[in-house]
């Protein structure tokens, strides 16, 4: 268990090395706005039908 917390502490000073990058961050800023987008286009394709078929069968599961 000693070795752990040093571990960690070398794994979150490598990862906020490369955070402190600019380029990587700037991928980063880019990916997580591309999928943000994505998945708020993809929901509102497909919400409402997702929506609809659960109001349908819970409606065929509370009639039968």
């Amino acid at each position: 268990m000693g070795g752990k917390p040093a571990r960690d502490y070398y794994l979150t000073r490598r990862i906020s090395g490369l955070w402190s990058s600019s380029r990587v961050r700037y991928l980063m800023t880019i990916t997580s706005k591309r999928w943000s987008v994505a998945a708020n286009i993809h929901f509102f394709d497909t919400g409402p039908f997702v929506f609809f078929y659960l109001v349908y069968t819970a409606s065929r599961l509370s009639t039968a």
